[in-house]
């Protein structure tokens, strides 16, 4: 089954569940679910070494087609080894997880709000968000480890599905929200590789530079 599809369901759920309870009318819809993948995006990477520190830094520039109909607001980089230092652009946040190795960055700061600002339970975007046709760099780390082809994931901003049983009753936040390793727009880019323990036995070796080839197929 598709994202799309495991988004709809678990929403449609929540709505015969809201409408079956006894004495109330049938639930509202505040925020219909949207996919988060509709970002088109390439990744830029470059890697230098350090002799005197024995690590690679690794940088990203993140670049959003034109033809984007969402702002990306999420990035992260799968990768193999292990990752100290992660650094942001302004308005951003960046962290290694601790549950797989894959180090992410999210656009955090939502700025200032204008003074009628009602806060309806959902989420608020972040004016630092990379807009369609706009590029975003900073985004780093260091590693040990030596560059190798990996994977990158990249969401666009949505809100959070709600419904409501009553007007004038706060949102409901019922649909599960997918791991963003299934919803994001997805390519491949460089990131830490250890070398191989296995003793090369004979044949040629792979070049020595590695070009990443993005693939056109796509926060929490």
């Amino acid at each position: 089954m598709n994202r799309s599809a495991i988004r709809t369901g678990a929403f449609v759920a929540i709505l015969i569940l809201a409408a079956s309870r006894p004495g109330t009318t049938l639930a509202q819809v505040i925020v219909p679910p949207q996919p988060s993948n509709l970002v088109l995006v390439s990744v830029d990477a470059q890697v230098v070494f350090d002799s005197v520190s024995n690590l690679y830094t690794y940088t990203y520039r993140v670049s959003s087609s034109a033809a984007s109909p969402q702002e990306v607001w999420f990035f992260a980089v799968r990768f193999s080894g292990s990752v100290v230092n992660p650094a942001a652009p302004p308005g951003w946040s960046g962290f290694v997880h601790r549950d797989r190795p894959i180090v992410s960055w999210a656009a955090t700061d939502i700025g200032q709000l204008p003074p009628d600002f009602v806060d309806d339970g959902n989420v608020v975007p972040s004016p630092f968000q990379i807009k369609p046709g706009e590029t975003l760099d900073g985004f780093s780390f260091q590693s040990p480890d030596p560059p190798g082809g990996n994977q990158f994931f990249a969401e666009g901003f949505t809100k959070i599905p709600a419904v409501t049983e009553d007007v004038g009753e706060l949102p409901q936040q019922g649909a599960e929200v997918e791991d963003f390793t299934v919803s994001s727009f997805s390519g491949v880019t460089v990131s830490p590789t250890p070398v191989s323990s296995t003793p090369f036995a004979g044949g040629r070796r792979p070049g020595g530079r590695y070009v990443p080839r993005l693939r056109e197929h796509r926060r929490r």
